[in-house]
This record gives structure tokens, C-alpha cells and sequence, in this order.
């Protein structure tokens, strides 16, 4: 049968094609059905649980990542100077103050505290909210001890929490001390009311078994099963029960289903046998001249003539091919207007939009055209590399991008050089924020490691406005613009200058 649907030299009709593919198509129905009868049951059972386990592995993911997000969240408060100024001068009413206002901060937290590297509170431990136990636990650990993670505490009832602790460390990567923080476990049982399934009972347990939060319900009188898997990095367990479902109607349902099914599809494949010859040829041709409409470029969107309800649902697939190609190839010309590095607007963009900004500035609106060019760059990029180079691009089109208002417009115009399109700025306000500029591009640089001290970038700047009455060549403000920044490198690095 291979033969005769591949093999280009010979020649079949439709009719004998068909013929072959129903008499084969009805023998493994046949068989099929049959095989179906004798495996279904078992094949079922292991179906459901396979599921529930599939369940139960994403739900103890989701618990999970909610305790990852807590992690981090309080990972980042550690890693703040301020947090470790607090355990550098270990000022016990400062670092008090400091964790009553951040608990302010953290949602569903109990209680925040600093502690020092000798496991000391920083502050008052009951205003903080560090119970005996909690403080118990934090000695253990202070000690190397093994502590169940993250430890619950349910002393005070409304007050039930879970602990999160991270070590805060110096510039020189040395342990200061720990923080600790205290979150509600009704964030967890708000994580599990998310997840839990109709008929299903869902429970989050600790390490001797006790549940941390419960949601759902399932019926005690029909026959159950639960499913438990640990919860990744902790010792928790989350476990789900769900009432197994009788088989047997199943069954049934699926062996009358195979019967009529196979009775069925004889009897299409008969009145499809007497039916195709005449219609099936006549589609194809109508598909396959579609298809060459869109390789063509030349789809015509009038409906063609189709007899078969399946060629009819292939037109709409091609029609989706054809506007999705369309549109593939609006996304290429669009991607071809932001630079690959900074995902600034490019130079090919910036000349379209300064048309648009020359014609407001000739209708009266204040438009100033600035353009930058980064000190000392080339110095960067030879010696510290070409990465160096490209993160201190990357910081400036950051800076730029966080001090443009939404009516200016930022570009790089190409290496190290970028313009400004500023509308309706007023000239007295253009240069301390040029200024501002500088100092803000000059901090993010200290903040990364990537650009060394003494290879710093600075930015020198010359801009101009775009005047009404004498500039009649949009083409002589760009070369006055680039005069001026000329102008402007020639007095000195971090210079700005004003045609």
C-alpha cells in the first residue's frame, strides 16, 4: 500500500487508493477494538493514578515556589547596606526600630529581627515577635544543629507562622549575622485554596505529620486515596486524597463506545468510497492552487468553490498561514528599527522620528535636539573588554530610558553616540537635567561590578533648538547639533554645551 501512495512511477486512481486504505483502515479498527476491550480497565486505574501523582507533584511546586519568592524577598533586604550598617554597629534600638518598620513591608509577616553572629536579638525579642520557640530554634541553628525547614510555631493560635532565615554577609563575603522573618500560614492556606481540585482534600504537613493549612473536602463514605511527596527544599510533605471513581460503568461505556464506533466508521468509509472519486479530486486541486496562491504572494480572499466540509476546514488554516507569514514579516521590518544591544530606538528610526519633530517645531511647538557621546569609552572597551563596554551601553540606555519623559524620544545613533529628541522643553530646564544625567550614569557605574573605578564613563552633550523662523533644513540643525557636541568634546570630558 506504501508503494502505491509514494512511489511517483506508477500510477493509481483515487478509487483504488481508497479501496486499499478501507479495506486496511476497517481491519485495525477491527483489531483496535478488540485490544481496547481486554486493556481498558486496567489501563484506567493506572490512568487515575498516574494523574493524581501528576497532581500532586505540580501542587508541591507550587508550595515550593512560594517559599523560593519568600526566600528572595527576604534575601534582598539582607543583602541592602542598610541591613548590614545595623549589624556592623550593632545598635540595638536602631536595628529594633528598623524591623518593626520593615515588617510593615513584607507581606503576611509575624515578626522580623536582626540577629548577630553570636545568635544576640538586636532589640527587644517579644515586641519583634521571637517566641521561645522561635528563639530555640534560632540557637540550634547558631549551634550547626538540624532544624526541621522552614519550623512552624503554632504557640499562639492567630498568630501561626512558619520561619525564613538568611545569613547577611559583608563586602568581603563574611557572615555578620542572620536575618529572620516570621510569615502567617494563611499564606499557605490561601497557595493550597488556589490549587485544591473539586472532591479532593488537600494538607500541607510538617515533619512529625501535624497539618499546616487544609483546603478542600471529600466524601468519607466512598472508597479513597492519598498521595504524599515532599516538598522541594523543605521537610514538609504535601498530601492529596481524592475518592476513587468505579471502573465498571466506565467500562462499559467504552466497550458499547468501540461497537457502535466500529459500525460506524464501516459504514462512512462504504458511502465515502462512492462519494470521493467525484468530489475529493476536485478539492485537491482547489487546495493545492490556494497553496500556490501563497507562495506566491498573491492570495486572493474570494471563496473558492469546495464540496467537502474537510477541504472547507483547510481554508482557514491557509488563510491563518497567509496573515501570519504577513505579519511575520511586519515583525521583521519593525525589529529592524530598535538597536539589538540596548533595545533603544535605532539610528534609522531616530531619522524618521526627527522629521516628525522637525514639522511640530515648525508649527511652533519647542523641540530640542541633543545628541551624547560617552568619555572615555574606547579606553573602556580595549582595556576592560568588550563586555565592559557593552554593559556601560546598556547602563546609559537604562539612565536614559529612566529620565526620558513620554514625549522625548532616546535612540542610539550607532557606538558610543546617542540623541534626544526633548518636546516643549524649556531651555533653562535642558541643562541641569543633562547634568543630572551625568551624575545618575555615573552612579550606576559605581553600583556595577563590570565597569572598573578608573575606567568610568562620562558623557559630554551639545544640543540645540529647533527655530521657526531660521531653520528652514531639517538636514542643518542635525549638523549644527553635531557641531556643537564636537564643541563640546573639545573643552573636556563631562561637558555639556549649547549651539
Amino acid at each position: 500500500m506504501l508503494n502505491l501512495i509514494v512511489n511517483p512511477l506508477k500510477r493509481n486512481s483515487i478509487r483504488k487508493i481508497v479501496y486499499i486504505t478501507a479495506t486496511v483502515i476497517i481491519a485495525l479498527l477491527l483489531i483496535s477494538a478488540i485490544v481496547n476491550l481486554l486493556l481498558v480497565r486496567s489501563h484506567y486505574q493506572n490512568y487515575e493514578n498516574q494523574q493524581i501523582h501528576e497532581q500532586v507533584k505540580n501542587k508541591a511546586l507550587i508550595i515550593g515556589r512560594q517559599l523560593k519568592i519568600y526566600k528572595q524577598v527576604i534575601a534582598n533586604v539582607a543583602a541592602e547596606p542598610n541591613t548590614r550598617d545595623l549589624l556592623l554597629f550593632g545598635d540595638n534600638n536602631a536595628a529594633h526600630n528598623w524591623a518593626v518598620e520593615m515588617r510593615k513591608y513584607l507581606p503576611q509577616s509575624i515578626g522580623v529581627a536582626l540577629l548577630s553572629k553570636n545568635g544576640e536579638v538586636l532589640g527587644d525579642p517579644v515586641t519583634l515577635r521571637l517566641g521561645p520557640q522561635c528563639m530555640t530554634d534560632l540557637t540550634r541553628l547558631s549551634q550547626g544543629e538540624n532544624v526541621a525547614h522552614p519550623p512552624i510555631h503554632r504557640d499562639i493560635p492567630e498568630l501561626s507562622h512558619y520561619d525564613l532565615t538568611t545569613p547577611v554577609f559583608d563586602e568581603e563575603n563574611q557572615q555578620m549575622g542572620i536575618l529572620f522573618v516570621s510569615f502567617s500560614l494563611d499564606t499557605l492556606k490561601a497557595v493550597l485554596q488556589e490549587s485544591v481540585s473539586k472532591e479532593q482534600l488537600l494538607q500541607l504537613l510538617d515533619t512529625d505529620g501535624e497539618p499546616i493549612a487544609v483546603a478542600g473536602a471529600i466524601s468519607t463514605s466512598r472508597e479513597q486515596y492519598s498521595v504524599a511527596m515532599p516538598v522541594p527544599d523543605s521537610s514538609w510533605t504535601i498530601k492529596v486524597t481524592e475518592n476513587l471513581a468505579s471502573s465498571s460503568p466506565i467500562y462499559l461505556t467504552l466497550s458499547l463506545s468501540n461497537v457502535l464506533t466500529s459500525a460506524l466508521v464501516i459504514a462512512l468509509i462504504i458511502f465515502f468510497i462512492a462519494y470521493v472519486s467525484r468530489t475529493v479530486k476536485h478539492d485537491f486541486e482547489t487546495v493545492k492552487k490556494r497553496l500556490n496562491q501563497v507562495s506566491e504572494g498573491e492570495f486572493n480572499e474570494e471563496a473558492p468553490n469546495i464540496q467537502l466540509k474537510e477541504s472547507a476546514e483547510i481554508l482557514p488554516s491557509i488563510e491563518y498561514i497567509a496573515r501570519d507569514i504577513q505579519k511575520k514579516q511586519q515583525m521583521i521590518a519593525n525589529q529592524s528599527w530598535v538597536d539589538d544591544l540596548t533595545g533603544l530606538p535605532n539610528r534609522r528610526h531616530f531619522n524618521n522620528e526627527f522629521v516628525r519633530a522637525y514639522n511640530l517645531a515648525r508649527r511652533g511647538i519647542p523641540m530640542a535636539v541633543v545628541l551624547i557621546d560617552l568619555d572615555n569609552f574606547k579606553k573602556l572597551n580595549s582595556q576592560a573588554g568588550k563586555t565592559a563596554g557593552d554593559q556601560a551601553l546598556k547602563l546609559f540606555a537604562n539612565t536614559l530610558q529612566q529620565y526620558c519623559r513620554k514625549t522625548d524620544f532616546a535612540a542610539r545613533l550607532g557606538g558610543d553616540e546617542f540623541a534626544l529628541l526633548l518636546l516643549d522643553m524649556q531651555p533653562d530646564k535642558i541643562r541641569p537635567c543633562l547634568e543630572k544625567l551625568s551624575e545618575t550614569f555615573l552612579e550606576q557605574q559605581e553600583r556595577h561590578p563590570a565597569v572598573p573605578d578608573e575606567l568610568r564613563c562620562t558623557i559630554s552633550c551639545g544640543y540645540t533648538f529647533i527655530n521657526v523662523h531660521r531653520d528652514y533644513n531639517a538636514a542643518a540643525v542635525l549638523t549644527r547639533a553635531d557641531k556643537t557636541l564636537d564643541a563640546a568634546k573639545a573643552q573636556g570630558k563631562n561637558c555639556v554645551v549649547e549651539a
